[in-house]
């Protein structure tokens, strides 16, 4: 079969001349000549669309077009930008991008008819070819926001739900440190967050119990600890009274005794000695610490009973003292007390003649942190050998001697210019100031 090329009747509609030879006894005896309407392809060609810019068209080997949507164009030669390589299409076609000049870019689509030398070809503005692509990638990049956002929406939930809980734990936390055993932490999940607040909850509850219990204990152990105190208070200002009543009594049996002056002293120097002990009894029983003396105010308040009690003769005597803020336990302070007793009666009783000026100082300081050192000086006119003393005054040494050894002690007695007398002793490890 022959085609010739495409031609126009005078009612413009496209024909192709076919010629078919016809055999005759096996040889070529007629030919067989017809003009083939091809307007239905046309029409095949008109209906085909692409996109809204692409169109379709028919070509014939040298290059015209057989069918185009512009019938103005039919017959007209196509660019050769567009089929320069019309003659190397494979049989299963072939996509191309051209550009056309003055036109643009071109996605263009090569198929060749079988039988016939022709071609149909289907061009597309590559603008429009590459739209699927902007969409996919439009749609690709809305659903990566999208798959975003959800990333940051679910991460900003999940950071709530846990940053929010463990607020609730600090603020929780905060007001039990404060005291408020009340506070809880809510329960709003079942995860491991909200199981961590169910036993964080029931920590604080069995910690409010133990307080609970502990500040009962507590108050149980502050009422025994007021018992006791009164207790010792009152301990204290019975032995006081107890001791006012020997006082008493020895200044009765004196009374019965002034016509024998050496009796009469021993009594006095008896009732001084109990009125020393009675002192330390009356300090704490005003005190709020019922075991242990304030040194400074003990020494002061004895000092001036002793001057009261020996009556006129301290209006010519002056006294001296420099105590450090001490605190010394009750049996320390007691023994203390008797010392300072039998040094100061020494002084005044039986040093300084009666009517006669005289200066008594008395020094109380810690040497170091283990040993406290007392100082007790006057300016007596003469002092005998301890040998050569009268009997109350060795008495009164042989007491302050057996008391120093008591507090494991040691003293020293010199003369110059008067009478001194300084006792070092230590201070047990437990009681230490």
């Amino acid at each position: 079969i022959v085609f010739s090329h495409v031609k126009l009747t005078p009612a413009k509609l496209p024909v192709v001349t076919i010629a078919l030879p016809i055999k005759i006894l096996g040889e070529n005896r007629k030919l067989l000549v017809a003009d083939l309407n091809i307007h239905a392809l046309w029409v095949l060609i008109d209906g085909f669309t692409t996109g809204d810019m692409g169109i379709a068209a028919l070509v014939s080997d040298e290059g015209r077009l057989i069918a185009h949507r512009d019938k103005g164009r039919v017959l007209t030669t196509v660019d050769e930008t567009l089929f320069s390589q019309a003659d190397n299409i494979p049989e299963e076609g072939v996509i191309e991008y051209r550009k056309v000049p003055g036109e643009g870019e071109y996605q263009v689509v090569y198929k060749p008819v079988e039988g016939i030398d022709w071609t149909v070809l289907i061009l597309q503005p590559m603008k429009e070819a590459r739209m699927p692509m902007r969409i996919a990638l439009i749609e690709d990049i809305i659903l990566m926001a999208l798959g975003v956002g959800l990333a940051v929406y679910g991460g900003r939930k999940l950071a709530l739900s846990v940053s929010r809980p463990l607020k609730h734990f600090v603020t929780s936390a905060r007001r039990i440190g404060e005291g408020d055993l009340d506070s809880r932490v809510p329960v709003e999940t079942d995860d491991e967050i909200g199981k961590l607040a169910v036993d964080f909850n029931e920590m604080v509850a069995r910690l409010k119990e133990r307080d609970s219990d502990l500040r009962l204990s507590q108050e149980n152990l502050r009422n025994t600890l007021r018992e006791k105190e009164l207790l010792l208070k009152e301990l204290h200002h019975r032995v006081k009274n107890n001791l006012q009543i020997v006082s008493s009594l020895l200044s009765l049996r004196q009374q019965t005794v002034e016509n024998r002056p050496e009796i009469s002293e021993i009594l006095i120097e008896s009732k001084q000695r109990i009125n020393a002990m009675a002192q330390v009894h009356e300090q704490l029983y005003s005190s709020e610490d019922f075991a242990r003396v304030k040194l400074r105010d003990y020494v002061s308040g004895l000092v001036w009973n002793l001057l009261y009690f020996l009556g006129g003769r301290r209006r010519k005597i002056t006294f001296n003292y420099n105590v450090e803020e001490i605190d010394l336990p009750i049996d320390i302070a007691v023994t203390y007390g008797l010392i300072l007793n039998e040094l100061l009666t020494s002084s005044i009783e039986h040093v300084l003649p009666r009517g006669e000026e005289g200066e008594i100082e008395v020094i109380i300081k810690k040497e170091d942190e283990k040993n406290i050192v007392l100082i007790c000086r006057d300016n007596r006119k003469e002092e005998p050998d301890k040998a050569g003393y009268t009997d109350r005054e060795s008495f009164s040494l042989f007491i302050i001697d057996s008391l120093v050894d008591q507090l494991k002690g040691r003293q020293e007695y010199k003369r110059d210019g008067g009478f001194e007398c300084r006792i070092i002793f230590p201070i047990p490890k437990e009681r230490r100031i």
